[in-house]
């Protein structure tokens, strides 16, 4: 039974509608603000026996009225109420046909402006039941459609757009709006209509690299990505390079918030190549390394699975700055000095090889010219993340010790890949036991102050049969005892 109560309040409201359109001189802009101002409470709550705009407001009116709405610095729910009663009063929008009968798309549209606005996004998918019609696909003077508009926004329009025969590889990559609005959706419709799902955008990135990058649902999201292209028999290309040499892999590690599911579907799944480099040199290694991480555990899951992969990953790439990973691991973190996994599979970096470093080591008698022939030496084998070693066991940190360069030594304790206690496989000397023959005194200390060679409490010289000391080194004994 209809109240009557609610009648006489709608009639009331109807009324005051059409005195308040007869009010207005719509050629002053002031007015027709203030009109809007009025109809703001009256439309509030106004739910029953809706009237037809039409029979008080041209079109050209209500067109005005809802981008004044969207545009203006109404309240946001005074904007959402007004285009909600616009909505429900069955207002549609008539496109303009010419002499032929035909509709011409050049058209900015309230579709168009409340797109723009950032905070009138919301109202894009209400506004398109006002502009339905989906055989046109209206584009204004940035040359932006409601099609891309319906990809980052909206929900079913765009399906509806598709049965009308928008072609879904059109330009821009449709693809990409749907991407950079979260929409999944779009997405969805998209790839299922055949949308090229290597498309690249002017920066050369993918839709891959877009979902890596920071997409909130990114594991969903990427799943469906390979699960639709592979039911329509494309392939997803897993390592695309964008303007700046830059893989999906890379962004997965450079977003705030990489999940380890995202690295084992790129990995893992689809074999994605972790080596590779970017302009500035940096591989996935040196991304990871760059984060200050409070647990190792994405380092050791991201070897496992490179592993497991029979992926060779070096450890010791450097970048277009001369750094290798564990600079940045150890540069980044205050409370490691590098990620544990990057240690270990660092210190297997020995290289094969002898160099002029180890034969001025070994033949420079006197300890004035080892010192300043290797220290120069040094200047051209300046790697300290990495080890060479010689036929007898002798490597570039025992050289150091030995001819007392203890800058040289000092470098290699602060990357702290070198065993300090490891052993020629000759002679069974270790570092210490070659700074200590030589009677380098400043070495010896700065490897005891490291904690290196010995025990705590121990001292080194206790231990005649370890430790030689030359001829001609009686003082070196004198002020060691407590050094460690």
């Amino acid at each position: 039974m209809t109240n009557p109560l609610k009648v006489w309040i709608t009639q009331r409201k109807l009324e005051t509608l059409k005195s308040l359109r007869e009010n207005v001189n719509w050629e002053i802009e002031d007015e027709r603000r203030e009109l809007l101002n009025q109809l703001h409470p009256l439309v509030k709550d106004w739910t029953d026996q809706l009237p037809n705009l039409r029979y008080i407001f041209r079109d050209e009116e209500i067109d005005w009225l809802l981008s004044a709405a969207i545009s203006e610095n109404y309240k946001h729910e005074d904007k959402i109420r007004f285009v909600e009663f616009v909505v429900r009063t069955g207002y549609k929008d008539e496109p303009d046909v010419d002499e032929n009968g035909n509709i011409s798309p050049r058209r900015t549209t309230l579709v168009h402006k409340a797109a723009r606005n950032r905070q009138a996004h919301c109202l894009v998918y209400k506004l398109f039941k006002i502009y339905n019609r989906f055989d046109v696909n209206y584009v204004d003077e940035l040359g932006r459609t409601h099609f891309h508009i319906a990809c980052r926004y909206s929900l079913c329009e765009v399906e509806k757009f598709l049965e009308f025969g928008q072609d879904p590889n059109c330009h821009p990559p449709p693809l990409h709006e749907a991407i950079n609005g979260y929409n999944t959706t779009a997405i969805r419709h998209l790839l299922k209509s055949s949308a090229d799902p290597n498309s690249a955008d002017e920066d050369g990135l993918t839709p891959l690299h877009k979902i890596c990058k920071g997409f909130d649902s990114d594991i969903i999201t990427v799943s469906m990505l390979f699960m639709i292209s592979d039911e329509k028999h494309q392939l997803v290309k897993v390592d695309p390079l964008d303007k700046f040499g830059r893989t999906p892999l890379h962004y997965a590690l450079m977003s705030k918030s990489t999940k380890k599911k995202m690295l084992q579907v790129l990995i893992k799944i689809k074999d994605a190549n972790p080596n590779l480099a970017d302009v500035d040199g940096l591989t996935p290694l040196h991304l990871i390394c760059q984060r200050n991480y409070e647990e190792e555990d994405l380092v050791e899951l991201f070897f496992e699975m490179c592993d497991e992969k029979h992926h060779l990953v070096p450890v010791d790439p450097l970048d277009n700055r001369g750094r290798t990973p564990l600079h940045y691991a150890i540069r980044g973190s205050h409370r490691l000095q590098g990620p544990a996994q990057i240690r270990r599979k660092w210190q297997g970096i020995i290289l094969r090889r002898s160099t002029p470093v180890h034969l001025a080591s070994n033949f420079c008698r006197s300890q004035w010219h080892a010192e300043r022939i290797v220290g120069n030496l040094f200047r051209i084998y300046d790697r300290y993340d990495v080890n060479y070693v010689d036929e007898s066991g002798h490597t570039h940190f025992h050289a150091a010790c030995e001819s007392g360069c203890y800058e040289i030594v000092e470098r290699f304790l602060e990357i702290g890949l070198q065993d300090p206690n490891l052993l020629a496989t000759e002679n069974g000397d270790s570092p210490l036991n070659s700074a200590m023959t030589r009677g380098n005194r400043e070495v010896v200390e700065l490897l005891l102050r490291h904690g290196r060679g010995s025990e705590p409490g121990q001292c080194p010289w206790n231990d005649s049969s370890a430790y030689r000391v030359p001829r001609g080194a009686k003082n070196t004994r004198r002020g060691w005892w407590n050094l460690s």
